[in-house]
C-alpha cells in the first residue's frame, strides 16, 4: 500500500518500487547512502491479501489489475447461483459498497460483456453452420 505514495514522491515507475524482503529493512545513512540490511532472522512470508486489496490506494497500478480481476472472478459463482435459482443477469440489480469496491464492480462487468460476447459468437458460428 505504501508504494504508490512512494511513486509520487520520488517520481518512480512501478517496475522500480520493490517490497524488502522478510527480515530486511533500508538503511539510509546521514551521507544519504543506503543498502539494504538483513535486520531479522526471514520467517515465511505471510500476506494479508484482504489489507493489500481494500486498504491499498485505488491508484496502485497493481491494486487496481487486482480488484479488477477479483470482480472479473465473481462472475461464474453469481452466474451459477442466479441460474441454480432460474434467474438471470437480465432481471438482477448489482452494486457496489463502499467505493473501493467499485474496480472489482467494473471488472465484474467487463467480464459479464466478455461472457455475452462469447456466448453471442456460439451462437452466430451455430447460426451459420446450419
Amino acid at each position: 500500500s505504501e508504494a504508490p505514495l512512494i511513486q509520487t514522491v520520488f517520481g518512480a515507475m512501478e517496475s522500480e518500487v520493490h517490497p524488502l524482503p522478510p527480515g530486511h529493512a533500508l538503511v539510509v545513512r546521514r551521507s544519504g547512502k543506503w543498502k539494504i540490511e538483513s535486520v531479522l532472522p526471514p520467517m515465511p512470508l505471510k500476506q494479508c491479501s484482504f489489507e493489500r486489496i481494500y486498504f491499498s490506494r485505488g491508484n496502485d497500478a497493481g491494486v487496481y489489475r487486482q480488484r479488477e480481476h477479483l470482480g472479473r472472478l465473481l462472475l461464474a459463482p453469481l452466474m451459477k447461483i442466479l441460474e441454480a435459482d432460474g434467474d438471470s443477469l437480465a432481471n438482477t440489480v448489482l452494486s457496489f459498497i463502499p467505493n473501493t469496491a467499485e474496480l472489482a464492480f467494473n471488472g465484474l462487468v467487463k467480464e459479464a460483456q466478455d461472457e455475452m460476447s462469447r456466448r453471442q459468437a456460439v451462437l452466430i458460428k451455430e447460426i451459420m453452420e446450419k
